[in-house]
């Protein structure tokens, strides 16, 4: 803090390691879990047998699970997969605050809403923030930076976007079904 006034403003760098004090927190295996809300899906659920391809099967570890316990064990895997990769969301989330933060003396009254309008201010700034979002820095890029005191890369800097796809890395990794034997396909197809 600044003591020049009675009021003492808060240095943006203070500032800055709340907000990422915090983002850590809520990327914790425990809280990512526990904000997961299944209440609805469990219940669509209830009389259902879906088969929703790979990732449905590979969350469906064995043969006699039913839906809702497959829709669980898919949540705790994605909660497991952010925080795995927490590092990689972590700087994704700064990478967007930076961002927010250069475009929010612009944010016209009502922006800050989660509610969807029609304001053709709130449109314009939002379409203007997409635009900023997509020029700005890629997070490849800042993770393929090198340290310049020891020549090292961040391994995360191997990442490849595509990684992210459906949540679970694993599986966007996998090769594709002709490429497999009849054994992989078999335990991609039907998690046995």
């Amino acid at each position: 803090r600044r003591g020049n006034s009675d009021e003492a403003q808060e240095v943006p760098e203070t500032k800055f390691r709340d907000i990422v004090s915090t983002l850590r927190k809520k990327l914790q295996v425990d809280n990512l879990r526990s904000s997961i809300d299944l209440t609805d899906l469990r219940l669509a659920c209830t009389n259902a047998d879906p088969n929703y391809g790979s990732l449905w099967f590979h969350c469906r570890r064995l043969p006699m699970y039913t839906p809702r316990r497959v829709i669980e064990h898919a949540a705790d895997d994605v909660a497991d997969e952010i925080f795995r990769y927490a590092n990689i969301y972590l700087a994704a989330m700064i990478r967007r605050m930076a961002v927010l933060a250069t475009m929010e003396r612009r944010m016209p009254h009502g922006a800050e809403s989660d509610a969807e309008t029609s304001d053709p201010d709130i449109v314009n700034w939002e379409n203007s923030l997409d635009k900023e979002l997509r020029r700005a820095v890629s997070l490849q890029l800042i993770l393929d930076r090198e340290d310049p005191t020891t020549g090292l890369v961040l391994l995360e800097s191997a990442m490849q976007g595509s990684v992210f796809i459906t949540g679970l890395s694993e599986l966007n990794r996998h090769k594709p079904l002709g490429s497999m034997t009849l054994l992989e396909r078999r335990r991609a197809l039907f998690g046995t």
